[in-house]
């Protein structure tokens, strides 16, 4: 992977990033404890942006990527592209690099304090974009590094000219992997985040109490504090599809009448359907992002209008 190197790598200053995000500000406080503590104790032990990322890439078939690299390496074309279907509710961590396919936090309701959430794979051209791919940040790396070990495997078994030295830096890395993470980082023989007919596993449905968790046709849901969902919905707990001009209308009735959980799902719904078209998607994501400024949830709303 290519980076456009043009400020010198410095693990002072990566460090020092780091421990910013720390503090307790967005989009800091959503990275996940052990991610950051990783990130932490791999930048003093290399010597450049490629490096840095080469190590995730060796050992977890991975490339960094999302805002946060933004911060880590200003100038770098870390970000990665926003697709019509992706939602700030999936923070972006790393990718596989090939077909906008991107590993992440899914963080359904950022103002419940967490050091940890589960990890999703958003992939921008399957039906359902969004699956598992671990309960939680450890979970999601032991699965990720199961799966790099049988790749490497068979890159070994195809290509007589393997060379032993990468094989033996792999392993090497993947013990740092371990040690940082602890002893409950144990790779296993196979992943865990595919069914036994080989589908990927869904999200888990959250819960906390005074919450309500509604599925939408995106995979995601919306999950928030009971009062900030129309009666309806509370009663029923299904989104419903419709014209576009009827959600459009619904998720406005809905934030006059202060249910920006119920806006948020019509608007959701009416992005899944016709977020695609590139003059409805502007209006679209506006509803979006007033749905979560109500709701208090103010960095993905700057997430959707930036879009």
């Amino acid at each position: 992977m290519e980076h456009n190197n043009v400020n010198a790598f410095s693990a002072e200053d990566v460090q020092n990033a780091l421990a910013l995000m720390t503090t307790g500000d967005e989009p800091g406080r959503l990275i996940p404890r052990p991610w950051l503590k990783l990130l932490q104790h791999v930048a003093p032990c290399v010597r450049s942006e490629d490096e840095f990322a080469r190590f995730f890439d060796e050992i977890l078939t991975m490339q960094l990527s999302g805002d946060l690299m933004g911060v880590l390496f200003p100038g770098s074309a870390w970000g990665g592209i926003k697709y019509s279907n992706w939602l700030p509710e999936f923070f972006v961590l790393a990718s596989m690099g090939v077909d906008g396919v991107s590993y992440g936090a899914v963080i359904r309701a950022p103002e419940l304090a967490a050091d940890d959430f589960p990890w999703g794979e958003f992939s921008p051209m399957d039906d359902e974009p969004i699956s598992l791919l671990g309960l939680d940040t450890l979970d999601a790396l032991r699965n990720l590094a199961a799966e790099a070990v049988l790749l490497r495997d068979d890159e070994l078994d195809d290509e007589e000219d393997a060379s032993e030295s990468d094989s033996a830096a792999k392993e090497l890395n993947l013990k740092v992997l371990g040690n940082v993470l602890g002893a409950a980082f144990a790779i296993p023989q196979k992943s865990s985040r595919f069914t036994a007919g080989g589908d990927f596993r869904k999200l888990p449905k959250p819960s906390h109490p005074g919450y309500l968790y509604v599925p939408t046709p995106d995979g995601m849901g919306v999950f928030a504090p009971d009062s900030a969902f129309e009666p309806t919905h509370r009663k029923s707990g299904k989104c419903r599809t419709a014209p576009l001009n009827d959600l459009i209308d619904a998720a406005s009735r809905a934030m006059a009448s202060s249910f920006p959980a119920s806006s948020l799902l019509y608007s959701r719904a009416a992005r899944w359907e016709y977020g695609f078209d590139k003059d409805l998607a502007p209006r679209i994501n506006l509803l979006i992002a007033d749905a979560y400024d109500a709701l208090g949830r103010h960095y993905f709303a700057s997430q959707m209008r930036a879009l």
